[in-house]
């Protein structure tokens, strides 16, 4: 698995932060409130990027063959979470944007200066999340040097042919 791409990522946020921009700002002027984002939502981001470094930590060790908890599978399992953490991530902080963006013109009005704190405090989680979440997915990636190659079927070595 190569790890995710960072123009693809940065392409992510691009495109959702457009959207949640556009969505929003058509509902305002519609006459209907903005989406207000709670400031609680940080709290889940965090808690995502607390857990990915931890487990992060004990691929690095077990990587690094010092004594650890995290076993190969559970390896596996952190850089699939890291990957995913990363792309919903990345559609968060696009999301984040677009709707901070939309509202800072009229932050006059309690319903914007709201949506404005909870987007901008979420924003500023994802972010760190996404940067945790593509550390700890590269630290998943397997060195192509390592003795854990399969054996090459067409080298036979002095041994020859069974038949």
């Amino acid at each position: 698995m190569r790890p995710v791409s960072l123009t693809h990522l940065t392409a992510i946020a691009v495109v959702t932060g457009l959207l949640a921009a556009l969505v929003n700002t058509v509902a305002v002027g519609s006459g209907h409130s903005p989406a207000l984002i709670t400031p609680y939502l940080c709290v889940v981001f965090l808690g995502i990027a607390v857990i990915l470094w931890v487990l992060g930590r004990g691929v690095r060790r077990m990587r690094d063959h010092q004594r650890t908890w995290m076993t190969p599978i559970l390896a596996m399992r952190t850089a699939v979470l890291a990957r995913s953490a990363a792309l919903m991530g990345s559609a968060a902080v696009g999301v984040m944007t677009g709707i901070l963006l939309s509202v800072l013109p009229r932050l006059q009005a309690p319903a914007m200066g709201a949506s404005a704190l909870g987007s901008s405090l979420s924003l500023v989680s994802s972010l760190l999340m996404v940067v945790v979440a593509v550390v700890v997915e590269r630290w998943c990636v397997i060195d192509s040097g390592g003795d854990d190659t399969p054996p090459d079927p067409s080298d036979r070595g002095a041994e020859g042919s069974p038949a």
